[in-house]
């Protein structure tokens, strides 16, 4: 072989690795993704292990070619990987399989074997070179950074796409070419309107700088207390893009702060394949205003090119099943106005069946089964676990380092901020329950940098001191002149907006026309010292230099978060003496938070007055006992933040009335209940005479209290084998300070039983080995090595599902209860040998890369598949398979029973379509064969004269071919 020809070869492999990363690397920024650069580390080991295998090809089973034929091999192999045009939608659509890209790169460069010459020897040895570089391409791709990350979006891209084995085509009507060009302008305005989100106290500037969504942690759900399936737990968090995958409708519930708008955000930036209609329903609040009909939701974001769409865009879109409406913020409609918008998404749902649906509230706003008879699961939106914190953290400085890490010094202050005040977190549980949502980390955080490493103990000092930093210390920092006009002192810019902000409170707003918002600051500037009294320049200086209010929707104005519009308002309650009318609205969900700052702005006796009247009850208390408990439930909340009061008595009180009301009902109420504060720990019971969902509660309650008290109560619950608890026992395990500690003290002896525990993060898997009673676990995700795993004492199941990493199966060999294995989507994994050391019995793969022939001596009598790997025939299996039972879930197109009878042992075999006759010939050979199951079969004809069947199983059959069967024999037929 000539060095100019290798040269040129591994040339062309460079170009293409380069292509495919670069490629990657401008789709993880048109997804929003961190602008990540090509890893030549990974691009120069690609080439290296390229000459390496060449070099040991060539001096071993090809040493006897003769060196023209190997130079034409190697010659040609360059020439079809060039007119191959490798691309990443195509190494994505072949699955990441090295031996599909290399048919494919042969099947494009056919012509090369006549051009160049090659004889037999040649042409194989042209293979070879072809799979060794396709192998070695993907592995470099695979390993550059933010693959994981492009996974994940592509994951989300697909969803659209998930449905039956059938092919699902959906009828288009309308111009394509029109359709398309407006759907890719409208995907640039989404990307442009909502691809970036603002992380709170990053920028220096009035204006809040808007970050990619690089910085954005990913959040986690657990699904709601009415879900009944209790082969599943998700208590410990799973994310959204995955909870997203295997449910189309979905509710998802938190309270303020915890990131619900920028979540919607991030999927609309980030589904690719899918059409996103953002819908905030803060602009649907007035009973005025009719919610939009389809062909309106794309103008809620792109109004300015509403005159480009193609007419019925929007509807075609939905009934492709192609759309994915993001509906945020139920609890921003006035409560008379909810079931309007609960019976229009419903309209939706039911005339767009195939689109996706995710809808937002607060919790206190609906019930968890507010849309349930239409087939959506409700979600609750996690508090970010201890590592959360510690990623928001890093994710944060990250931010201010780009911020203004180019001033001298800045990046080793932002470095030591970083890491100290991760520190002060892990160590006090006040301040970690505050980091636990994302707004108030992002205020932790610049709070701390402003203060030089101090921080305010509670909430109401935080606001206070981020109210200083944001209307005053902001300025006087960048050397802002405050005697320029409007020069506001920080008294009357509190009043004013406190004022602005009890305004919408009275009437449920959140957003605000500009010409509205002017007028209400010309009333709110009332006592305002003369020479400040021009209200529009007012609006225009909160607008530009404080980051408190901001102006979206096209002259719409709203305060950057709800929280601070509720905490302000609650001043102003206190000072405006409204302290009647508070009451009077307490038990209306919008007034909640306002009610608790109240009474943390008041006086010792306007405190006492607050919670003596909340016990006593509002009118409508009086009218529905349920409402009244729910007052003494917030009076409790209300007591934390009441560090002083008039007298004893009133504390007593409220004690007595939160004694009465625990166990919590619900587990909103358990939220509710733990906002009182560690005094509620010890009047907590333990599990006896509790049902379900007290004792489900309880747990709740305790867990999000914490503290060491905290874990004592919880681990009174561990022998409680009920799904509703058991999920919360886990939920607990997420938030804990100590996660091993917890681990050992109060999940080591919980009988989960067969129940599936779906875990996704490192911080949880090292600590599954003290859980002695575990016996399913589901890892999604890039987690390895695997023995963390193998060393779970009971495991018995175990999926490994979207592992972009694993390439090594033989730490399992030391799970000596495993049973069953799933693996799926883990490109990398080419071995399966490992398993020939276990005591595995059922094995299910699904989109894998793996040589099946490397199964040879798995002790499996169970195989569930679906593997490009049979799609010529069964005979790449290995015929020492003990197989009592088998799967091909392969589509008919791809599916080929032939080399069915090498496995004689055989009882059962399930398949999609209906076996040819080659097929049926196979088929009929094996003597135990008795059960056959037959997905969407066109006919079973065949399948009844099978000799030993005893039982047919038939899916998704049509009427004709089941009256059919049942004629034409005695057989046991079974429609599923």
């Amino acid at each position: 072989m000539t060095d100019t020809i290798f040269v040129a070869l591994l040339g062309v492999a460079g170009q293409i690795v380069q292509g495919l990363t670069s490629e990657f690397l401008f789709d993880l920024r048109r997804r929003r993704q961190p602008p990540a650069q090509i890893s030549t580390r990974e691009v120069r080991r690609a080439l290296d292990s390229t000459r390496r295998g060449l070099a040991t090809l060539r001096g071993g089973e090809l040493r006897e070619l003769a060196a023209h034929e190997w130079d034409a091999a190697v010659e040609a192999a360059g020439h079809s990987l060039t007119v191959a045009e490798v691309d990443l939608d195509l190494v994505f659509d072949l699955e990441l399989d090295a031996a599909r890209l290399a048919r494919h790169v042969e099947s494009r460069g056919t012509d090369s074997l006549h051009q160049f010459g090659l004889g037999a020897e040649g042409e194989a040895a042209y293979r070879q070179i072809i799979g060794l570089t396709c192998t070695n391409l993907l592995s470099a791709l695979q390993l550059q950074p933010g693959f994981d990350r492009l996974v994940q979006m592509r994951i989300l891209g697909s969803l659209n796409n998930r449905g039956s084995l059938d092919n699902r085509t959906v009828a288009h009507t309308g111009p394509p070419d029109v359709d398309s060009a407006f759907t890719a302008r409208y995907a640039e305005v989404v990307a442009q309107r909502l691809g970036r989100f603002e992380l709170f106290g990053v920028t220096r500037s009035r204006r809040p700088r808007r970050h990619t969504f690089d910085k954005y942690v990913s959040l986690a759900v657990a699904r709601g207390a009415s879900d009944d399936d209790e082969e599943g737990l998700t208590g410990v968090g799973i994310d959204v893009a995955n909870a997203l995958a295997d449910n189309p409708r979905v509710v998802i519930r938190a309270g303020a702060g915890a990131g619900k708008t920028t979540l919607l955000q991030w999927l609309a930036a980030s589904t690719h394949g899918q059409v996103p209609f953002f819908v905030p329903l803060r602009q649907y609040a007035q009973d005025g205003r009719p919610l939009p009909a389809p062909e309106e939701l794309p103008t809620i974001i792109g109004r300015h090119i509403a005159g480009e769409m193609p007419p019925g865009w929007a509807s075609r879109r939905l009934a492709a099943g192609q759309g994915l409406l993001l509906i945020d913020g139920i609890d921003e409609v006035p409560p008379e106005r909810r079931e309007a918008v609960r019976a229009w998404i419903a309209d939706l749902a039911e005339a767009y069946p195939e689109s996706r649906y995710v809808v937002t509230s607060r919790p206190p706003a609906i019930d968890e089964d507010w849309l349930a008879e239409h087939d959506f699961v409700p979600f609750d939106l996690l508090s970010l676990s201890a590592q959360g914190i510690q990623d928001f953290l890093a994710r944060w400085h990250e931010a201010a380092q780009e911020e203004y890490g180019d001033e001298p010094g800045m990046s080793e202050w932002l470095d030591s901020c970083r890491r100290e005040l991760g520190e002060l977190i892990a160590t006090r549980p006040e301040l970690r329950r505050l980091a636990a949502n994302p707004l108030l980390a992002g205020l932790i955080c610049a709070l701390y940098q402003d203060r030089h490493m101090h921080l305010p103990r509670d909430r109401k000092s935080l606001y206070d001191a981020a109210l200083e930093l944001l209307l005053l210390r902001w300025d006087e920092r960048r050397g802002v002149r405050l005697d320029q006009s409007p020069a506001l002192s920080m008294e009357e810019q509190v009043v004013i907006l406190q004022r602005l902000a009890y305004s919408l409170v009275k009437n449920q707003d959140i957003l605000l026309p500009r010409g509205e918002a002017v007028h209400r600051i010309r009333h709110a500037m009332r006592g305002i010292r003369p020479e400040h009294a021009e209200p529009e320049a007012v609006l225009q200086r909160t607008l530009e230099r404080t980051g408190l209010l901001r102006e979206v929707y096209d002259g719409q104005i709203q305060f950057v978060h709800r929280t601070f519009r509720d905490y302000l308002a609650a001043k102003e309650v206190v000072d405006a003496g409204d302290l009647g009318l508070l009451v009077e609205n307490a038990h209306l969900d919008p007034w909640h938070d306002v009610v608790v700052m109240a009474v943390a702005h008041a006086r010792p006796v306007e405190r006492e007055r607050i919670l003596g009247d909340l016990l006593r009850g509002n009118a409508a208390a009086r009218e529905r006992p349920a409402v009244h408990d729910r007052l003494r439930l917030l009076a409790a909340a209300c007591l934390a933040q009441a560090d002083v009061t008039e007298s004893d008595e009133i504390r007593d009180q409220v004690h007595q009335a939160a004694r009465r009301l625990i166990p919590p009902a619900s587990l909103d109420d358990a939220e509710l209940l733990a906002r009182a504060g560690p005094f509620v720990l010890e009047l907590l019971p333990g599990p006896e005479g509790l049902d379900d969902e007290q004792a489900a509660g309880v747990v709740r309650t305790a867990a999000l209290i914490g503290g060491e008290g905290a874990r004592d109560t919880i681990a009174r619950f561990t022998t409680i084998d009920q799904a509703l608890v058991i999920d919360e026992l886990l939920r607990a395990w997420r938030v804990s300070d100590d996660p091993e500690r917890y681990a050992t003290e109060v999940l080591a002896d919980v009988d989960f039983g067969d129940r599936r525990l779906d875990i996704q993060r490192w911080s949880r898997v090292q600590y599954l080995r003290h859980l002695r009673r575990l016996s399913t676990v589901s890892c999604r995700g890039d987690l390895t090595p695997l023995d963390p795993l193998a060393a779970i004492p009971n495991l018995r199941r175990l999926e490994l599902l979207q592992n972009t990493v694993l390439r090594d199966l033989s730490p399992l060999t030391a799970a000596r209860e495993l049973r069953v294995l799933h693996l799926a989507s883990c490109p990398m994994l080419r071995d399966l040998s490992p398993l020939c050391r276990t005591g595995l019995s059922e094995l299910r793969l699904y989109l894998m890369n793996a040589s099946l022939r490397t199964l040879a001596g798995a002790p499996i009598t169970r195989l569930v598949l679906r593997d490009r790997g049979v799609s010529a025939g069964l005979h790449a299996l290995p015929g020492d398979l003990p197989l009592t039972s088998l799967v091909v879930e392969n589509r008919p197109t791809d599916r080929n029973l032939l080399g069915v009878d090498q496995f004689r042992s055989l009882r059962s075999v399930e398949f999609v379509g209906a076996p040819d006759s080659a097929e049926l010939s196979a088929l009929a050979t094996l003597p135990h064969l008795t059960h056959v199951t037959a997905h969407h079969p066109e006919t079973v004809q065949g399948l009844l004269g099978l000799p030993a069947l005893t039982h047919l199983t038939l899916d998704s059959v049509r009427p004709d071919v089941l009256a059919e069967a049942r004629r034409a024999t005695h057989l046991e037929i079974t429609v599923r």
